[in-house]
């Protein structure tokens, strides 16, 4: 092996390594930019950087120029954020209710299964955190009555929501939905698919591209009719702008 292409899977590595992080932006990177550009340009470069993501169990998707790439893991491979990253010690009830409150969050920000689907969009979605939280509220105490999506238990299914619809949408301390949906929003902010701004006294929430890629291998694996459910009756109220 020439020290050309020893330094080409070095590189092809490194644009990998750059891409798991979504908070690392092509803007706020010249290696980034570098990389990429020859990603796009570079036939052989961009099969060997395939190559070894294949062999990490990793998928490459495609961003905007201006964004670059998102990589998500392939047959739970290592790398994808998942619940036990997200708060390892909760107990089976309080992983219902988070995984719940994630795929609500998914369901509001991309209310049809198109918009969840469409991995090359690389638009920006920005909703209020007050909005959500009534939505949130509202949408749990009448999903807890109908919960018989097959693709979670029943019971399971339900009791989760009757835990979102008994807690108080707003006010002090961590019992409430507003600090329960914040919780997971930060999160997210940490792993670089959200950003947060204050507007106008507004809390709003920005999902990235990078959340959407994310959340099609995350949660419709094995949630797809109940984000459908939720996502209709998102469509059909508060509307998240665009």
């Amino acid at each position: 092996m020439t020290s050309e292409q020893n330094g080409g899977i070095y590189e092809a590595a490194r644009l990998l390594r750059l891409a798991l992080n979504a908070r690392e932006t092509v803007a706020r990177s010249a290696d980034y930019q570098q990389l990429l550009q020859r990603f796009h340009t570079d036939p052989e470069f961009r099969e060997t950087t395939q190559q070894i993501a294949r062999g990490l169990d990793l998928q490459i998707i495609e961003l905007a120029r201006d964004i670059g790439l998102a990589v998500v893991n392939i047959a739970e491979g290592p790398y994808a954020p998942t619940l036990d990253d997200f708060r390892s010690n909760m107990r089976a009830r309080e992983r219902i209710v988070y995984g719940l409150l994630l795929a609500m969050l998914t369901a509001y920000v991309y209310p049809s299964r198109r918009a969840v689907g469409e991995l090359d969009d690389s638009s920006v979605v920005s909703i209020e955190l007050r909005a959500l939280v009534e939505w949130a509220s509202t949408t749990s105490r009448q999903m807890k009555s109908i919960a018989n999506v097959e693709d979670v238990a029943n019971a399971d299914l339900r009791a989760g929501f009757e835990s979102i619809a008994v807690l108080e949408p707003f006010g002090d301390g961590q019992n409430t939905l507003q600090y329960r949906l914040r919780y997971v929003l930060n999160w997210l902010a940490d792993h670089g698919l959200f950003l947060r701004r204050e507007e106008g006294g507004r809390e709003l929430w920005i999902a990235r591209p990078h959340f959407r890629v994310q959340a099609r291998f995350l949660m419709l694996s094995s949630h797809d009719r109940l984000i459908e459910f939720l996502g209709a009756r998102a469509d059909g109220t508060t509307t998240p702008t665009s």
